[in-house]
């Protein structure tokens, strides 16, 4: 049986209020953003953050979940995010959720997920949604 210790987190720029990055992960893997390095958009955003004496706003969208379940609840926020950002973001992972048959798996199942309403009504659309 698989252990459903997998959340799925959402970093926030405090300043906008505005969701700019969507992660899975179990233990503290949703802090590990905050000290890396590199040239990304997520880095230079957090460093933005940081320069302004702000830190960002991290939450835990759903939490309880298999390593399946995170990665497409992940997948789809990161999708639904990415086609209305403002940062412009590319979905690297829009071909990943298409290939899943999402209507078939979450499809009376949102409901069961245990995840704030937010993420709920985001994945009830995404369900509702035969193409993007």
């Amino acid at each position: 049986m698989e252990v459903a210790d997998y959340y799925v987190y959402v970093y926030i720029d405090p300043r906008s209020l505005e969701e700019f990055y969507y992660g899975k992960g179990r233990g503290s893997r949703k802090a590990v953003h905050l000290d890396e390095a590199g040239d990304n958009q997520k880095i230079k955003l957090i460093s933005a953050i940081k320069a302004a004496g702000l830190s960002p706003i991290i939450k835990v969208v759903a939490a309880g979940l298999t390593e399946a379940e995170a990665l497409l609840i992940e997948k789809t926020l990161i999708c639904r995010m990415s086609l209305g950002c403002n940062l412009s973001l590319n979905c690297r992972h829009l071909a990943d959720v298409r290939s899943y048959n999402v209507d078939h798996m979450l499809s009376g199942r949102i409901n069961q997920l245990p995840v704030c309403k937010h993420v709920r009504d985001r994945l009830q659309k995404h369900v509702n949604v035969k193409r993007f």
